[in-house]
């Protein structure tokens, strides 16, 4: 069972006042990960080298102490038969190959469960004891064949302390409370997004209404110029008319006069292009005028769009915070009605492997959302068996999770009656371990 951290670590037997024959342990591990991380390879051998040291208090004269370590890369580097202190006064005995076929049955699977020990490089039995005790108590049996196999064995549970099961339940029932309003919060924040962006693309829309308007304000000041100017042009035509008819007139009664007419009409044609010019400025005045007054009602428009947008978007960040809040609690909800669960059928005993699948199945749902299209929930979080067990800690007891051992059976029986899904390892993760996900139905 790996060191929980946190807790401070008691001698081996303290508080056993028992003596055995053989204390045995297969593939001890104190849960560093990766394996081959120097980190991990110095916390293994300090774990074998504490057990190694403890043990020998245990046994009764003649007694053996058996380690079974696994064959390879990363184990070699623990350098097993370098770890018995010297004080206890044991020996290594014998190193011999475990003899899989004396445990009809068994296979000793890695994390990787289509892995096995005895496909990739074995384990050896590592037999320790005393040379000068009893040679038939010390002497390991041939083929390394645990002594342990044809001895009585006698295992010890460690039970769940009594829980407060309606404080439980009132704080699971509260936390379901809290998980429907989460539901609720994420629908609203879906709803407001999708007028958000209604209102941004308006928002766009009115950015360019904005600009037409400016550019036609532009047009318009400069049309109003130059019809100021037209109307001095056409006072200006008004008095070569009223010169040209009286130089008409003039013009029957002096021979000098059609001269001056004929100059007169030249410039009473000038006058009357410019006029005519004039009317096409006031013409154009009045089409742009007509356009900056609708340009300007779009922008006040817009500019409504534009505060109903801010407000939206405030409306999204506090319905958005409210959801990550709702979903922390839909997730404490999930947890705790695994917590209860548990403590509820296990009624102070181990959990069994039904109770544990009950409990993963709640961790899982808390690590999901229901589908867009209404099939089946999608994951949120990719868990590993450590990240899964880290949420299930056993009730009344917040600091010690379940055994790893049981939770890898459990996942992978769910895994082949299709109940959950089994990825590959999350890329830059240390842990290069499976992730697990409902799987959709």
């Amino acid at each position: 069972m790996p060191h929980s951290p946190g807790k401070a670590a008691r001698p081996l037997g303290a508080e056993c006042s028992s003596r055995f024959d053989a204390i045995s342990w297969y593939f001890p591990h104190s849960g560093a990960t990766p394996n081959d991380a120097p980190h991990a390879v110095v916390s293994n051998r300090h774990l074998i080298k504490t057990f190694l040291a403890a043990a020998p208090r245990l046994l009764k004269p003649g007694g053996t102490v058996e380690l079974a370590v696994m064959r390879g890369p990363v184990y070699d580097q623990w350098r097993v038969k370098d770890l018995l202190p010297e004080e206890t006064g044991f020996s290594l005995l014998e190193v011999c190959k475990l003899d899989h076929s004396m445990f009809p049955g068994y296979t000793h699977r890695m994390t990787n469960r289509d892995i096995l020990v005895s496909e990739r490089h074995g384990a050896e039995l590592y037999v320790y004891g005393r040379r000068n005790g009893d040679a038939a108590a010390a002497a390991p049996q041939a083929g390394g064949a645990p002594l342990f196999a044809s001895l009585g064995a006698r295992v010890l549970f460690a039970t769940l302390p009594d829980v407060d099961s309606e404080a439980v339940e009132a704080a699971v029932a509260a936390a379901a409370g809290a998980a429907t309003k989460a539901e609720a919060a994420q629908q609203e924040v879906a709803r407001l997004r999708a007028q958000l962006e209604a209102a941004t693309r308006a928002a766009s829309e009115s950015e360019a209404l904005q600009q037409e308007a400016a550019r036609l304000r532009t047009k318009l000041e400069a049309a109003t110029l130059a019809a100021s100017e037209s109307e001095a042009s056409q006072q200006e035509a008004a008095r070569l008319r009223t010169q040209l008819e009286a130089a008409t007139r003039a013009a029957s009664d002096s021979e000098a006069s059609p001269q001056e007419a004929a100059r007169l009409r030249t410039q009473l044609e000038a006058a009357t292009h410019a006029v005519a010019e004039a009317e096409a400025l006031q013409q154009q005045v009045a089409r742009l005028r007509t356009q900056l007054s609708a340009a300007t009602s779009a922008a006040a428009e817009s500019e409504a769009s534009q505060q109903e947008a801010a407000r939206l978007r405030t409306q999204l960040e506090a319905a958005t915070r409210a959801a990550s809040e709702a979903k922390a609690v839909r997730q404490e909800a999930m947890r705790l009605r695994a917590q209860l669960d548990v403590a509820a059928s296990t009624n102070g005993a181990p959990p069994t492997d039904e109770d544990m699948e009950r409990a993963v199945l709640a961790v899982l749902q808390g690590s999901s959302t229901p589908a867009t299209n209404g099939a089946g929930r999608v994951p949120t979080q990719r868990l590993t068996v450590l990240d899964i067990r880290a949420k299930l800690p056993l009730a009344g007891d917040p600091g010690r999770p379940p055994e790893t051992q049981q939770l890898n059976r459990v996942l992978y029986s769910m895994a082949d009656r299709k109940l959950v899904k089994r990825g590959d390892p999350v890329p830059g993760r240390s842990s290069n371990k499976p992730v697990w996900s409902l799987r959709l139905r």
